[in-house]
């Protein structure tokens, strides 16, 4: 429709309605269509009550062909602002159209760098809104059609001062980061208007107190730390947000039932499963009430993660009466929280260990393949700690480009400890086995 109305006239692409032209309508549609008006024709006319039928047809599927044919037809429609200021690139960035952004970076490259009512180019929008892909794509294909101008695009600043990094630092989004930092154009020092760079938003932002390890503002700060950014002219104190003692006090509280009630149910289990042995008790004059597989090296196996499981559970127990107690100062109690909470998920992939060793013990030497399958089923149990691994080796990879030999390092460190702190009760029973084994032990 859009080329048909378009040979039947050509002028229809120059007008405007409410201030934008056919390209903002087709810039637009992935906006209309999150909020529901895409199968609504009703809405879809009130919306565009005064709109051509051009701006109709650019408002339809397949809009990335449509945008192209509109630009082909009357390229400047792409530099011409709506009353808001906003250029169609602008309009696209904000609705997170990827398709509308690649075929106007591909035929008006020079539209990257257009600025709106607030000096903000469409990295700087995409990057506020947090859209990742959008960002990972835009930045290749200025790098691949504006490769000469790239790091001046790239580090543009809008009225206030703000450089995309800045953007990212404020809306705390690390996947946008590391795009901006994996190109080594990008200036990570800028100062905005008040002084600020994007270490000084981040260190704002960075929630202080207790917080979940992979906290997106904490993962910004720490790339932007690795990737050798600078605070500003403000002293670093200055920017170091306070801790809020009742609030702090609150949620610490509000975390210690759910995690006493797991470390206890935890405790329990581990104290029943040393007194109901898989496998049964002899019946035997001369090894009466004895485990039947005693000597199995699967079932010491159970017996070592049980132990451990009953340990860390207590462990986890004990620390969190010293976090819920609240005459003791806040700082400790929340060390001790945090404590608390490593020694519960220790004990949990214990208990773990324990339910898989003791079911291969008792199935094996009648159901072998079924004790397999317990334990390839169990690595599943696991998943938490490939996201944790992946979240962190995926921040250092960022890095590489920018420093070399160090990220490369640090990447091999966090591939390493980050598994080996989450899986410290399997290398103690694998170290315990080993060691019977070797010597013998029954």
């Amino acid at each position: 429709m859009t080329k048909k109305l378009l040979e039947w006239n050509e002028d229809l692409i120059k007008h405007r309605s409410s201030g934008s032209t056919p390209l903002h309508f087709a810039a637009s549609w992935d906006i209309k269509r999150r909020a529901g008006l895409q199968g609504d024709i009703s809405r879809r006319t009130e919306l565009l009550l005064d709109a051509t039928p051009l701006n109709f047809a650019a408002a339809a599927l397949d809009i990335d062909r449509r945008a192209g044919l509109l630009l082909d037809a009357y390229e400047s429609s792409a530099y011409q602002p709506d009353n808001t200021g906003s250029f169609p690139i602008h309009v696209a960035a904000l609705g997170n159209n990827l398709a509308v952004v690649h075929v106007m970076l591909e035929k008006c490259p020079d539209c990257a760098q257009l600025r709106d009512a607030q000096g903000r180019t469409f990295l700087h929008i995409a990057v506020s809104k947090d859209y990742y892909h959008l960002v990972r794509r835009s930045i290749s294909l200025l790098f691949a059609f504006q490769m000469r101008r790239f790091a001046s695009i790239v580090n543009m600043q809008d009225n206030e001062g703000n450089s995309a990094p800045h953007f990212a630092a404020a809306c705390g989004g690390p996947g946008t980061l590391r795009q901006l930092i994996w190109r080594k154009e990008v200036q990570l020092n800028l100062q905005n208007n008040q002084g600020r760079t994007p270490l000084d938003l981040s260190h704002s932002r960075t929630p202080p107190g207790v917080f979940f390890g992979l906290d997106p503002n904490n993962r910004v700060y720490k790339m932007l730390m690795a990737a050798g950014a600078r605070f500003g002219v403000r002293r670093r104190g200055e920017e170091a947000p306070m801790l809020n003692e009742e609030k702090e006090a609150e949620t610490i509280k509000e975390s210690t039932t759910i995690v006493g009630v797991v470390s206890v149910l935890i405790l329990t289990v581990s104290f029943a499963a040393a007194f109901q042995s898989p496998g049964g008790y002899s019946t035997d004059a001369n090894r009466a009430g004895t485990p039947e597989l005693a000597k199995m090296y699967s079932f010491q196996a159970f017996v070592a993660a049980n132990n451990l499981a009953t340990l860390c559970s207590g462990m986890s127990t004990l620390s969190l009466m010293y976090a819920g107690v609240s005459t003791v100062d806040i700082r400790t109690r929340g060390r001790a929280f945090v404590i608390s909470v490593f020694f519960l998920k220790s004990s949990a992939r214990c208990l773990a260990g324990a339910f898989v060793f003791g079911t291969y013990a008792v199935l094996d030497p009648v159901a072998h393949v079924i004790a397999f399958l317990t334990w390839l089923f169990s690595f599943f149990m696991l998943v938490d700690i490939v996201w944790f691994t992946w979240a962190v080796c995926t921040d250092q990879l960022a890095l590489l480009n920018r420093r070399g030999v160090g990220a490369c390092l640090s990447l091999a460190y966090s591939f390493v400890t980050v598994p080996l702190v989450q899986l410290w009760p399997y290398v103690v029973m694998a170290c315990f086995i080993a060691y019977l084994k070797v010597h013998g032990i029954h």
